[in-house]
This record gives structure tokens, C-alpha cells and sequence, in this order.
């Protein structure tokens, strides 16, 4: 038997269905976001040790590839990944103490956006 590389997605399930799956998707970057300003300043002893950064790399990669199981579409795959972004802006700069948060260290921030989307944007990337 030889195996595709290719793109499967499901076709046997509804609208309503495909609506509430990117719902449920888009509520999970939204909380990962979150997550990942809440513990980007995080440190061990005295050290710090940003793990939100490698956590929203693989989170937004999982999500991403979940959501090329529900559409052929890459850009449909990709509101996740547009989600996290629009909601780890909104809280940098409609919540002060996550701008705080974000701005103490801008490598480490820069690094956090730049390691979610490219989570995000590989499986998507990689499905042509």
C-alpha cells in the first residue's frame, strides 16, 4: 500500500459542524493567547524560562493541522492562527498590565509571535 502525502479532510459532516468546530478552535487560540502573556515572564528560581513561546509553537501547530481536517481551503485554516494574533494584540494593548507584561523583554515577545505563527503558518505551508 503506498501512502499520499497529500491532504485529507473530512466531507461527512454539516454546516452547523464545521461552524462549531472552527468556534471551538478559534475559543483555543483565543485561551492559548491568553496562557502565553500570563506566563511569558515566567522564571525558575531566578532564571527565566519562557515556555510559552515553544508551547504556542506546537499549540498553533495542532490547531492548524486540526483545522485543514475540516476544509481544503488553507486561508479557512488559518483563522485559528488569525485569532491568536488579534487576541494576544488586544490584550498587549487594550490590557496594561499584558503590555507590561509583553514590553519588559521585546526579544522575548518578538520571539513569542514569531514562534506561534510560524506553528501555525507550517502545516498550512506545507499541505500545498
Amino acid at each position: 500500500m503506498r501512502s499520499s502525502s497529500r491532504s485529507v479532510y473530512r466531507t461527512d459532516f454539516t454546516q452547523g459542524e464545521r461552524v462549531t468546530a472552527y468556534g471551538w478552535l478559534a475559543l483555543g487560540a483565543a485561551f492559548s493567547a491568553l496562557m502565553s502573556l500570563v506566563y511569558l515572564d515566567a522564571q525558575v528560581g531566578s532564571v527565566p524560562f519562557p515556555y510559552p513561546i515553544v508551547l504556542a509553537f506546537l499549540f498553533n501547530l495542532v490547531l492548524t493541522r486540526t483545522a485543514l481536517l475540516w476544509t481544503d481551503r488553507r486561508w479557512v485554516a488559518l483563522l485559528p492562527v488569525v485569532c491568536w494574533v488579534l487576541v494576544l494584540f488586544l490584550l498587549v494593548f487594550g490590557v496594561s498590565m499584558f503590555g507590561e507584561v509583553f514590553f519588559a523583554d521585546e526579544i522575548r515577545a518578538l520571539v513569542l509571535v514569531l514562534s506561534g505563527l510560524i506553528g501555525g503558518l507550517f502545516p498550512a505551508l506545507r499541505s500545498q
